[in-house]
């Protein structure tokens, strides 16, 4: 495989549930519409306590968090370290 190529992986099936967390609603809307057309099921919060509470009631399984590292409160990091802890098969980002 020449160096410039890369794996890619198919578009999303709707199975795939990503929590987005940004402080910035523009940012994390914009984010949640780009996810949700390429087929991902997006849940949404904007702040680290609230996104732990979204994932809490989610039922299902939480495949991706993404989130913005610096907010007010809980960080980006330390939001992912708790999250882990609690579903640890969720992947970070």
């Amino acid at each position: 495989m020449d160096s410039a190529q890369t794996d890619t992986e198919p578009l999303a099936t709707g199975a795939t549930v990503i929590l987005v967390v940004d402080d910035d609603a523009a940012v994390r809307q914009v984010a949640a519409r780009v996810l949700q057309r390429v087929g991902y099921q997006v849940l949404q919060a904007g702040e680290g306590t609230e996104a732990l509470n979204v994932a809490r009631a989610y039922p299902g399984r939480l495949d991706l968090l993404l989130t913005d590292v610096v907010m007010p409160g809980m960080n980006g990091r330390e939001l992912g370290e708790r999250l882990s802890q609690e579903r640890p098969d969720t992947r970070l980002l």
